[in-house]
């Protein structure tokens, strides 16, 4: 399997490359601003990174249709359906950083000071509050506190903000069954912990990327080895919960030997899951003209042998859990769940009064989101047409290692797949592209390394899809999971 590629920190999968390796195609996710409308697949030749200067093959559907605001999506619709769709999961976007790294093309602003990070959770809580009006039976089943870096707040906003949402969590009868917040290493305080800790949440995600001063200094993280062994040392001392180890491969410079000591470092510390992600620079980047796309693929292929070999299992692509320590949350976005994002730059995927996919899109800039309520945070509205939410589907569930449950496909498109793409589909079953399974679909190894390849041909296929039936019920996809 070809490395996911990720900006550390940010947890978005990246477009990528394709050849007889794949990288990441990105779909529209709540931590960052998605353009479902232009799928880009980068097709041979010439093999190229996404975000490299080489020409590149554009790969697109219709384009859908906007509307600026809430009008549509929610003020002409009283959302009380959505009662009986809950639990939800909450996405909470966190614009802070301390300097904005070279990779990472995300939004966030630098050196915040406490004035406007108090502003900016205010915010964030009275669009949370707004969500609640509309969806009064609202339950989360799972919670990410993502960035930026939510580790910066100061203690009285970090206060604030988990007390609401611990509120939240516990409203109409609910029970948040994982509650992630994101740190890193530089920022990370013993009263930072104390405060997560008591507010319930029960996952860490650590950002350390690597141990290498030198590989951290190329990625313009200014952190040392001393405060990222402090960091561990806290997290050793004073953290119960679950903990997920964020590192970065395929850094200009990076040996094969030091990826791997990289995560035995990691390993060190026992943590239930590690994401491996494979460096994007920022196209036209001096960081990005140094990344050599194949060795990156040699050394990610290397580090999942790594992983897999002390027991943790690949069950997404960028994604290595010890049993039962499976990121829920993430899981919600794999298999396409509903969920609602808020803050800069977040997304929520809602249904529609008619049973359509809504996406609702929150600006990247903070002068519109803390326009606030009197123009709606500055929300924008996409309907998702049917043919894009079939074609998501596939992008997101053939990720997983498992693949896409049969029964809740065919519940939401009305008929197998097979019967869907039939050519296709018995193309891929003769190559050896698909795992025999009578509960999943699901590629094989060889298939997975040509995922990119393997969507890009669906596209040009693409059937019509007349309707959908959305499956987003009570007993909660995340719990499919498990």
């Amino acid at each position: 399997m070809s490395p996911p590629i990720r900006s550390a920190g940010c947890h978005c999968p990246r477009v990528g490359r394709t050849s007889i390796h794949y990288r990441e195609i990105c779909p529209a996710l709540p931590w960052g601003r998605p353009n479902i409308s232009c799928l880009e697949i980068i097709v041979p030749p010439p093999v190229t990174h996404a975000r490299g200067v080489r020409l590149r093959k554009i790969v697109s559907w219709a384009r859908p249709s906007y509307a600026t605001g809430l009008s549509e999506a929610v003020e002409e619709s009283d959302f009380s359906f959505l009662n009986k769709t809950l639990p939800l999961s909450l996405y909470v976007h966190i614009p802070f950083c301390r300097r904005k790294c070279g990779y990472c093309d995300f939004f966030s602003v630098a050196r915040p000071g406490t004035v406007l990070i108090a502003t900016v959770v205010r915010e964030i809580l009275s669009e949370l509050a707004y969500f609640c009006k509309k969806l009064p039976g609202l339950k989360i089943g799972t919670i990410y506190i993502g960035g930026g870096t939510p580790s910066l707040l100061t203690d009285t906003a970090l206060k604030t903000l988990l007390r609401t949402l611990h509120h939240l969590s516990s409203r109409n009868g609910g029970s948040c069954l994982e509650w992630t917040i994101e740190a890193n290493p530089e920022s990370l305080t013993q009263k930072f912990l104390e405060i997560c800790r008591e507010q319930a949440v029960n996952r860490l995600s650590l950002g350390i990327q690597s141990f290498y001063p030198q590989h951290l200094d190329r990625l313009g993280r200014r952190v040392t080895l001393a405060q990222i062994e402090r960091a561990l040392g806290l997290i050793e001392r004073l953290w119960p919960g679950r903990i997920n180890i964020d590192l970065i491969c395929g850094i200009p410079g990076q040996s094969r030997d030091e990826l791997i000591k990289d995560l035995g470092r990691a390993l060190d510390y026992n943590p239930g899951h590690i994401s491996l992600y494979t460096l994007t620079p920022l196209a036209d980047s001096d960081l990005a003209r140094q990344v050599d796309p194949d060795h990156q693929d040699d050394l990610w292929l290397s580090g999942r042998e790594v992983l897999e070999t002390a027991g943790y299992r690949s069950y997404e692509v960028s994604s290595f859990a010890k049993e039962g320590h499976k990121c829920l949350h993430n899981l919600c976005y794999w298999t396409l769940a509903p969920y609602v994002g808020v803050g800069p730059s977040a997304v929520s995927t809602l249904p529609g009064p008619t049973g359509e996919v809504l996406r609702l899109t929150n600006p990247d800039s903070l002068e519109r989101f803390l326009g606030g309520s009197s123009v709606l945070w500055g929300l924008e509205r996409e309907v998702v047409s049917n043919r894009d939410f079939f074609f998501e589907n596939l992008m997101m569930g053939f990720r997983l290692g498992e693949g896409l449950l049969v029964r809740r496909f065919i519940q939401r498109f009305g008929r197998p797949l097979p019967e869907i793409i039939p050519e296709l589909w018995a193309g891929w079953q003769r190559k050896g592209w698909l795992r025999p399974c009578t509960t999943h679909y699901a590629l094989s190894d060889s298939g997975r390394l040509l995922l990119n390849s393997l969507l890009a041909e669906v596209l040009e296929v693409l059937p019509d899809i007349s309707r959908i039936n959305l499956d987003w019920k009570p007993e909660a996809l995340i719990l499919d999971s498990q």
